[in-house]
Protein backbone atom coordinates (compact mmCIF):
# COMPACT_ATOMS: atom_id res chain seq x y z
CA UNK A 1 0.00 0.00 0.00
CA UNK A 2 3.01 1.83 0.68
CA UNK A 3 4.01 2.02 -3.04
CA UNK A 4 0.12 2.80 -3.74
CA UNK A 5 0.38 5.86 -2.29
CA UNK A 6 3.78 6.83 -3.82
CA UNK A 7 3.02 6.07 -7.45
CA UNK A 8 -0.41 7.89 -6.99
CA UNK A 9 1.29 11.23 -5.52
CA UNK A 10 4.40 10.65 -8.11
CA UNK A 11 1.34 10.62 -10.89
CA UNK A 12 -0.22 13.25 -9.00
CA UNK A 13 2.97 15.17 -9.07
CA UNK A 14 3.53 14.40 -12.92
CA UNK A 15 0.22 15.83 -13.76
CA UNK A 16 -0.70 12.50 -14.76
CA UNK A 17 -4.55 12.13 -13.55
CA UNK A 18 -5.35 9.24 -15.27
CA UNK A 19 -2.72 7.01 -13.55
CA UNK A 20 -3.15 8.53 -10.36
CA UNK A 21 -7.41 7.80 -10.54
CA UNK A 22 -6.08 4.03 -12.04
CA UNK A 23 -5.22 3.52 -8.16
CA UNK A 24 -8.44 4.21 -6.68
CA UNK A 25 -11.82 2.17 -6.25
CA UNK A 26 -15.23 2.90 -7.85
CA UNK A 27 -16.37 4.77 -5.93
CA UNK A 28 -13.87 6.25 -4.16
CA UNK A 29 -13.64 9.80 -1.75
CA UNK A 30 -10.92 11.91 -1.75
CA UNK A 31 -11.09 15.04 0.53
CA UNK A 32 -9.50 18.10 -1.45
CA UNK A 33 -10.04 20.39 0.92
CA UNK A 34 -6.42 20.73 2.33
CA UNK A 35 -5.28 22.14 -1.23
CA UNK A 36 -8.88 24.06 -1.33
CA UNK A 37 -11.29 24.93 1.47
CA UNK A 38 -13.92 25.26 -1.15
CA UNK A 39 -14.11 21.96 -2.59
CA UNK A 40 -16.69 21.11 -0.57
CA UNK A 41 -17.88 18.48 1.89
CA UNK A 42 -15.72 14.77 0.22
CA UNK A 43 -18.71 12.54 -1.34
CA UNK A 44 -18.48 9.01 -3.53
CA UNK A 45 -16.93 9.85 -6.83
CA UNK A 46 -15.73 8.03 -10.00
CA UNK A 47 -12.46 8.00 -10.53
CA UNK A 48 -12.67 9.63 -13.67
CA UNK A 49 -14.51 12.43 -11.54
CA UNK A 50 -12.15 12.22 -9.44
CA UNK A 51 -9.22 12.68 -11.98
CA UNK A 52 -11.41 15.93 -13.19
CA UNK A 53 -11.06 16.99 -9.55
CA UNK A 54 -7.62 16.85 -9.46
CA UNK A 55 -7.06 18.92 -12.78
CA UNK A 56 -9.49 21.66 -12.03
CA UNK A 57 -7.92 22.05 -8.15
CA UNK A 58 -4.41 20.55 -8.71
CA UNK A 59 -2.83 21.04 -11.68
CA UNK A 60 -3.19 24.82 -11.45
CA UNK A 61 -0.29 24.89 -9.80
CA UNK A 62 3.45 25.94 -11.08
CA UNK A 63 4.69 23.01 -9.04
CA UNK A 64 3.34 20.02 -6.78
CA UNK A 65 4.88 17.83 -4.72
CA UNK A 66 3.96 15.63 -2.18
CA UNK A 67 6.32 13.72 0.71
CA UNK A 68 5.33 10.28 2.09
CA UNK A 69 6.41 9.48 5.71
CA UNK A 70 5.71 7.03 8.36
CA UNK A 71 3.28 5.55 6.81
CA UNK A 72 1.68 2.29 8.76
CA UNK A 73 -1.11 0.09 8.03
CA UNK A 74 -3.56 -2.41 9.41
CA UNK A 75 -6.14 -4.83 7.47
CA UNK A 76 -7.01 -8.55 7.16
CA UNK A 77 -6.16 -8.50 3.62
CA UNK A 78 -9.23 -7.72 1.44
CA UNK A 79 -9.73 -4.53 3.49
CA UNK A 80 -6.58 -2.17 5.30
CA UNK A 81 -6.43 1.34 6.64
CA UNK A 82 -3.55 3.71 6.84
CA UNK A 83 -2.11 6.42 8.52
CA UNK A 84 0.70 8.21 7.54
CA UNK A 85 2.10 12.39 7.41
CA UNK A 86 2.27 13.99 4.74
CA UNK A 87 3.96 16.91 3.30
CA UNK A 88 2.77 18.54 0.28
CA UNK A 89 4.53 21.62 -1.38
CA UNK A 90 2.35 23.91 -3.73
CA UNK A 91 4.16 26.54 -6.17
CA UNK A 92 3.07 29.12 -7.65
CA UNK A 93 5.32 31.48 -9.08
CA UNK A 94 7.43 32.83 -6.97
CA UNK A 95 5.31 31.74 -4.07
CA UNK A 96 5.08 28.62 -2.22
CA UNK A 97 2.33 27.12 0.39
CA UNK A 98 3.13 23.84 2.39
CA UNK A 99 1.15 21.98 4.21
CA UNK A 100 1.53 19.55 7.24
CA UNK A 101 -0.74 16.72 7.76
CA UNK A 102 -1.78 13.24 8.53
CA UNK A 103 -3.10 10.82 5.91
CA UNK A 104 -5.91 8.50 6.83
CA UNK A 105 -6.60 6.61 4.41
CA UNK A 106 -8.90 2.75 3.57
CA UNK A 107 -7.55 0.43 1.07
CA UNK A 108 -9.68 -2.49 -0.74
CA UNK A 109 -8.12 -5.38 -2.51
CA UNK A 110 -9.37 -6.42 -5.94
CA UNK A 111 -8.70 -8.34 -8.64
CA UNK A 112 -5.30 -9.04 -6.79
CA UNK A 113 -4.21 -5.37 -6.40
CA UNK A 114 -4.75 -2.93 -3.76
CA UNK A 115 -7.01 0.23 -4.74
CA UNK A 116 -7.15 3.52 -2.57
CA UNK A 117 -11.22 3.64 -0.97
CA UNK A 118 -11.16 6.49 0.82
CA UNK A 119 -8.29 9.51 1.31
CA UNK A 120 -9.09 11.83 3.90
CA UNK A 121 -6.15 14.48 5.06
CA UNK A 122 -5.89 15.71 8.81
CA UNK A 123 -4.05 19.60 8.26
CA UNK A 124 -1.56 20.02 11.44
CA UNK A 125 -0.03 23.10 10.24
CA UNK A 126 0.77 25.34 7.64
CA UNK A 127 4.01 27.58 6.40
CA UNK A 128 4.26 30.15 3.52
CA UNK A 129 1.71 31.99 1.56
CA UNK A 130 -1.92 31.11 2.55
CA UNK A 131 -3.26 32.27 -0.71
CA UNK A 132 -1.07 30.00 -3.03
CA UNK A 133 -4.41 27.94 -3.56
CA UNK A 134 -6.00 27.32 -6.95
Amino acid sequence: MRDLLERTFFALDAADGEAAAAALTDPAVVDLRPWDPGAGTPAPRSPEEIGAQWEAHLYAFDALEHHLGAPRFTGDGATALGLAHLRIELVAGRDRRTIYADLIGRFQREDGRWHIERLEFDVLREEGNPDVRH
